[in-house]
């Protein structure tokens, strides 16, 4: 049995507003049920929309040529429209299964069966095993009936099913690589603004699961809030692997946090160092895990950037953002990356439920003392399965659901008093505020290594300013 993998196109959502700042990441999610489906036995294909390509054009002649006997289609919500319009083509070349997974299927499963028949199979949670199982189903009947394949949802008749909910792989360290050897890796790259100049870049999950809370995250949809973490053996030798035979010179760790287990992150670096891998790499982090001796650690070890979720300067509105550390743990943390010569992120999100016009302005302020090299200020968008959805956020139309898009204009203004346009807007002020200024400037430019990574501030920049102008 042939099974097609395709990430219904998310990256276009931004691209068509801002093709300078927006690029494509490799698609981990399906990279990694690829290589679950071919381990099983299964002939397995990943469909990403080439570069200056018509999408559907191009999805016809990969059916065409792949000739697959199931699809599966992975999708966040504001590209869960793009899902539907993929599952249709596909049942319009030919009437075999179909089924999605990821964050939106997960939180909004059985809403996706009701409204849109072309997709039969729903996945909730974690896609590799699961996948597998259906997929067994599909070609051999074993399970005898998707009711025996935990984890899914589908329909008998007009009635929705659901079955029991699959249990989470335990050992992560049993899943296989992500089948990156199934697409060209030149066609991936960084976001500029998380870039270190135009290396040859990929991804990486180093551990699933996040511990916190966050209010807003709905991560832990599919990943679980346990930490479930790769031993810092199959860390280094997927890093060597991405080094060696992929030549990666830079790769983008995607974990909610990669730093939930200071002694493992510890080893990885103290292995990587001695291996002698050069390949450069970021991560996302939470401040009060960070300490200066591991910050040093990890910039010996390769680390460029650190990333930071701080979302307000208000101690209490940070304290209902349920993140987990203080506004102080902050300071130290990005004050222990910056003196360690890496690079610095912080992101914020204007509009929370708490937030007030004073509490707002604390945030601009907090994030200038902050002094971190970049800092992006995001409006707050509810998304399903988070603790700040309510089922009248619901769109009427599947088309509307593109709207919900972390840097547009929010469908929604949880932040009591101010329409999704005046949060929007001032998310756009607090960015015009942070980098117009001599010394955020001079920040950046004492960062920058190459004419390359100029170049890309640059690009970055443009895109930034091109974006708020519209």
């Amino acid at each position: 049995m042939r099974v097609l993998l395709i990430e219904a196109p998310y990256h276009d959502l931004y691209a068509q507003r801002d093709k300078v700042t927006f690029r494509r990441y490799f698609p981990l999610g399906i990279g990694y049920v690829a290589a679950m489906l071919k381990q099983g036995g299964f002939e397995t294909d990943l469909f990403i929309q080439p570069f200056k390509a018509d999408f559907k054009q191009a999805l016809a002649v990969k059916l065409a040529e792949f000739q697959p006997d199931v699809v599966g289609i992975s999708t966040m919500s504001p590209a869960y429209p793009n899902a539907v319009d993929v599952a249709r083509q596909v049942k319009e070349w030919k009437p075999i299964p179909v089924m999605m997974g990821g964050c939106h299927s997960t939180a909004s499963g059985q809403e996706v069966l009701a409204e849109s028949p072309e997709i039969d199979y729903v996945i909730y949670g974690e896609g590799e095993q699961i996948s597998l199982d259906l997929c067994r189903h599909l070609a051999y009947k074993t399970p005898a009936t998707p009711m025996q394949v935990p984890g899914i949802g589908w329909r008998e008749g007009s009635r929705l099913r659901r079955s029991m909910p699959a249990v989470p792989i335990e050992d992560v360290d049993t899943i296989p690589f992500p089948a990156r050897d199934l697409v060209d890796l030149s066609f991936f790259s960084p976001h500029t603004h998380m870039s270190v100049g135009k290396k040859r870049s990929t991804t990486m999950l180093t551990g699933r699961g996040c511990p916190s809370h966050c209010i807003f995250c709905d991560a832990h949809l599919t990943m679980g809030r346990k930490n479930r973490a790769h031993s810092p053996e199959y860390v280094i030798e997927e890093m060597e692997l991405l080094e060696r035979k992929f030549q990666m010179e830079f790769v983008v760790i995607e974990d909610d946090t990669f730093t939930v287990d200071d002694a493992r992150v510890e080893k990885i670096c103290k292995m990587k160092i001695q291996r002698g891998l050069k390949i450069q790499w970021n991560c996302f982090a939470r401040s009060f895990e960070m300490r200066p001796d591991l910050a040093r650690l990890m910039s010996e070890a390769g680390c460029r950037i650190v990333n930071f979720g701080v979302e307000s300067g208000n101690a209490e509105v940070f304290k209902a953002v349920k993140k987990g550390g203080s506004l102080e743990t902050i300071r130290q943390a990005v004050k222990a990356c910056n003196d360690a010569g890496m690079r610095t992120m912080a992101s914020f999100i204007m509009g929370h439920p708490t937030d007030t016009p004073e509490t707002v302005r604390q945030t601009v302020e907090f994030a200038k003392q902050l002094k971190p090299t970049v800092a992006m200020f995001f409006p707050m968008v509810p998304f399903p399965g988070t603790a700040v959805w309510k089922p009248e956020y619901k769109p009427a139309r599947i088309e509307d659901w593109r709207k919900y898009l972390t840097f547009e204009v929010p469908p929604f203004s949880l932040m009591p008093g101010f329409s999704p346009a005046e949060v929007k807007r001032m998310a756009d002020k607090a960015t015009t505020e942070f980098y117009m200024r001599p010394s955020q400037l001079w920040r950046m430019f004492r960062s920058i290594s190459t004419a390359v990574e100029l170049m890309e501030y640059l690009r970055s920049g443009y895109g930034v300013l091109s974006r708020m102008i519209r």
